[in-house]
């Protein structure tokens, strides 16, 4: 990954964003950094010392996070979301 500068995001060569640090959304001494698998779903997001994963099943459908040593499961009826349980 490449060092960020004038807090403009970074894409890698998917064209998944990748990092951030900054900005108007992001504290200014902090760097959103993004994890994707190679089907290009996102899974993981670290910011500062919080890290955050998501998994999926094989049909493609986020099924689970992980924050903070907390689970959240994600309920689908076929490919409509219904919720999550923790």
């Amino acid at each position: 990954m490449n060092l960020l500068s004038n807090n403009l995001p970074f894409y890698d060569t998917s064209g998944n964003l990748e990092a951030i640090s900054g900005g108007l959304y992001i504290a200014s001494l902090t760097t959103v950094t993004l994890g994707y698998d190679k089907e290009n779903r996102q899974i993981s997001h670290t910011q500062g010392a919080t890290v955050v994963t998501y998994t999926y099943s094989g049909d493609g459908l986020k099924r689970s996070e992980v924050a903070s040593g907390s689970t959240s499961t994600l309920v689908w009826d076929g490919s409509e979301y219904i919720g999550e349980t923790n």
